[in-house]
């Protein structure tokens, strides 16, 4: 029996069914391995799920991009992040250009967000390496607790989709400013590395 026929067996019993959503292929897998008889997947989901696709193939690219063009390459890939983060807002009217939008958001934020754990660790000298990466660390997390709390509080101020991605893509202009400043105060060469070890910043 073909998956569109054994979907409609099933809608068309007389039994309750159990539908949990999925956003890409991997939530559906481990839905099917529970042992659900279908699920729910529309197209937000699967748009939805652009973010998270980008930000793996960033993590990967930017690795690369970073090393080979200093961590300057994080500021300029923040400040793309603005422009992108900006547009989901705009495109609303078009899927092929939001679905464009949330993938290179996803991979400038996401992706830039591992990368700038290795401008944290390459910022601070050996001695105190561990525990400046685990305060940055601490402070991003501060930041994914307040950004929910201030777009619902916009959210219930009535702030249009447009406004709202666009106070989102402030956050990212901080993000940009603050990674260029980091860089240069760091002395970060070429390649990315410190020019002098006595040039680390405690």
């Amino acid at each position: 029996m073909s998956v569109r026929k054994k979907f409609r067996a099933i809608m068309n019993g007389k039994k309750l069914v159990l539908m949990p959503g999925a956003y890409d292929a991997l939530s559906a897998r481990i839905i099917e391995a529970e042992g659900f008889e279908a699920i729910c997947a529309g197209g937000y989901a699967a748009i939805g799920s652009m973010l998270q696709v980008g930000g793996v193939v960033g993590t990967f690219a930017l690795g690369s991009i970073i090393d080979r063009f200093s961590f300057r390459a994080l500021a300029l890939v923040y400040f793309i992040a603005v422009f992108a983060v900006g547009a989901i807002g705009q495109f609303g009217h078009s899927i092929i250009l939001v679905t464009v939008a949330i993938f290179a958001a996803g991979f400038c934020i996401i992706g830039g967000q591992i990368a700038a754990n290795a401008l944290a660790a390459a910022f601070y000298p050996t001695s105190v390496r561990a525990t400046g990466v685990g305060w940055a660390l601490g402070i991003g997390r501060i930041g994914s607790i307040v950004g929910p709390l201030v777009g619902g509080m916009l959210m219930t101020m009535k702030w249009s989709t447009a406004s709202l991605f666009m106070a989102a893509a402030a956050a990212a202009l901080c993000a940009a400013l603050a990674a260029f400043w980091l860089s240069r105060l760091a002395g970060m060469g070429g390649t990315g590395k410190l020019v002098r070890e006595g040039q680390a910043i405690a």
